[in-house]
């Protein structure tokens, strides 16, 4: 096994970009920036390092001030970045990853490559822990030699095949100098427990342990890439022009693991985090196969999925709570609302035009025709398949105490003719739309 050698050729292949090493202090990323700082093409791409400080142990500003040293004595630039760990129902390994991955974000550049000294008994306890965890196909593809994030880091471990072992090995033949983490020495952390208790107990049974487990996260990257296809083509027929709006008909006849891929995929590229079955079992339960007269509504973290009319519509959570407001609008400038929509007459009104405009609190009649009866905005709405919680949201615009518009949608005929012989347009425009 030649570490420099495979590093030298995985290198060959890489895009473009400075690399960024996550730099611990610890053996695996020891022997991975030694390495890297031996390779002339490596140093070309401007080799820096990265020290995440999570303020966990006493002797992290020690770490800190070896790692810098390290760095110093190689001639690599180092940034040393301290985080503050937030525990918030993940765990203190999961609260400390995710300050991690912040202070990579806050620190790489557009072109840069996070790389990370990950080896393959790494990945054998991710694949064991996860499946332990219930993962599917994703969470059992574990951790890939190159990938893109959805956040747009892009990550290279290129030790990811190399076992703890031969890593060992190169650090004492080079006499490399490194520092043991002793969180990692607690069996307080599921990890450990796999590390130093599960892991030596099926060795002797099952020698190539570690090797099957990476072999089968290598599989379930090929199956979840199968599946991603797959997905990509029952969602291609479910996209209508709105990408947070998708039709349900298309699915409907998909079986239950292509409508499921299609809507973790869905999500997925709207910024929802990866959907576990459990949640998937749940939309389709719960909103998907709602009673047709239903109005379902699920939240989705910062999100909200709601179904209308054969569609799901994706919102930001909190996009669907009614709203309570009046205001006198002379129509001359662009009235900005509570939730951030705006309403503007275009061009604005040369003389005060005294409006007032209100949430809608319900009952609220309009005459569409001049010469026709008052028609409830309730039943317009269904005529015109306003979503039930846009009907909450948008403004009603009353004129004389009548109510004369909402939004820009339903316009009381003599209003409309008023705005037309004044050569004006009510333009209503959503929160969160473009300006």
């Amino acid at each position: 096994m030649d570490i420099l050698r495979d590093i030298a050729h995985a290198l060959a292949g890489l895009p473009a970009g400075r690399l960024l090493v996550g730099f611990s202090g610890g053996m695996d990323s020891t022997v991975l920036l030694h390495a890297l700082a031996a390779l002339p093409e490596a140093r070309a791409r401007d080799l820096r390092a990265i020290h995440v400080d999570h303020g966990l142990q006493p002797d992290s500003r020690r770490w800190a001030e070896h790692c810098a040293g390290v760095c110093a004595g190689l001639g690599i630039p180092i940034l040393v970045q301290r985080v503050q760990v937030t525990v918030e129902g993940e765990g203190p390994e999961g609260a400390a990853r995710r300050a991690r991955w912040q202070a990579f974000r806050e620190q790489a550049g557009h072109d840069d490559i996070i790389v990370l000294a990950h080896h393959r008994d790494d990945q054998a306890e991710t694949v064991l822990l996860r499946l332990l965890r219930g993962a599917g196909p994703t969470g059992l593809a574990a951790m890939r030699m190159w990938s893109e994030r959805d956040d747009g880091l892009r990550v290279w471990r290129p030790l990811l095949a190399t076992p703890r072992a031969g890593l060992e090995r190169h650090a004492r033949h080079a006499g490399l100098a490194w520092l043991d983490d002793p969180g990692n020495a607690t069996g307080e952390y599921d990890r450990n427990h796999l590390r130093h208790d599960i892991l030596p107990a099926l060795r002797p049974r099952w020698p190539q342990v570690d090797a099957v487990l990476a072999q089968a996260a290598e599989r379930m990257a090929d199956a979840q890439a199968l599946e991603l296809a797959v997905a990509g083509q029952w969602l291609a027929r479910a996209t209508t022009l709105r990408p947070e709006v998708l039709a349900l008909a298309p699915l409907s006849d998909a079986p239950r693991p292509q409508r499921w891929a299609t809507l973790r995929l869905w999500l997925q590229r709207l910024g929802v985090p990866d959907t576990g079955a459990a949640r998937l079992a749940q939309i389709d339960r719960e909103v998907i196969g709602a009673a047709i007269d239903a109005d379902p509504r699920l939240l989705l973290g910062t999100h909200v999925l709601r179904r209308f009319q054969g569609h799901l519509h994706l919102l930001q959570a909190g996009a669907d709570s009614p709203l309570e407001y009046r205001i006198d609008w002379d129509g001359r400038g662009v009235l900005a609302l509570p939730d951030g929509s705006r309403l503007a007459l275009d061009p604005p009104p040369v003389q005060p035009l005294p409006l007032r405009v209100s949430s809608r609190r319900g009952g609220e009649r309009l005459r569409v025709h001049e010469q026709g009866p008052r028609r409830e905005l309730r039943l317009l709405f269904q005529e015109l398949r306003v979503p039930t919680w846009e009907r909450a949201r948008w403004p009603v615009i009353w004129q004389a105490g009548e109510a004369v518009a909402f939004a820009d949608v339903v316009l009381a005929g003599a209003f409309a003719r008023q705005l037309e012989a004044q050569g004006m347009t009510l333009r209503f425009t959503p929160a969160g739309a473009p300006r």
